[in-house]
């Protein structure tokens, strides 16, 4: 999926922030996650912190698999996404990729808030 940025974000341009952020990684300490956590490099979940800790890396430069990661969710039966930030571009690409699935945008707490009373009725 192209996508009209700012920035050569995932691309081979973006190697030297690469570099920067793997100074930053070494002197962070990942654990395990308690749910999946997808990689954009492998478009599946991933657990072991040293291979979150290089995928991070990787994703810097490398394409970002989003709708394979998309299939895989669906196909173990996610079908209900939260997107959190300023815009809605992963909401757009839920819903032209998975027509079954809802996405819904907050971008404050207000709106997180909201969110979660959606999710308790």
């Amino acid at each position: 999926v192209f996508l009209p940025v700012s920035a050569p974000f995932h691309s081979s341009l973006m190697a030297p922030a690469r570099e920067r952020l793997a100074q930053d990684l070494a002197q962070v300490t990942l654990r395990k996650p308690r749910f999946p956590v997808y990689a954009n490099v492998t478009a599946r979940p991933e657990e072991d912190p040293g291979r979150i800790r290089e995928l991070l890396l990787e994703q810097i430069t490398a394409p970002v698999r989003w709708v394979e990661i998309l299939l895989d969710m669906e196909r173990r039966g996610l079908r209900r996404f939260l997107e959190f930030g300023s815009g809605e571009v992963l909401k757009g690409l839920v819903a032209r990729t998975l027509k079954e699935a809802h996405a819904l945008s907050v971008g404050d707490p207000e709106g997180v808030r909201k969110a979660l009373e959606v999710e308790d009725a």
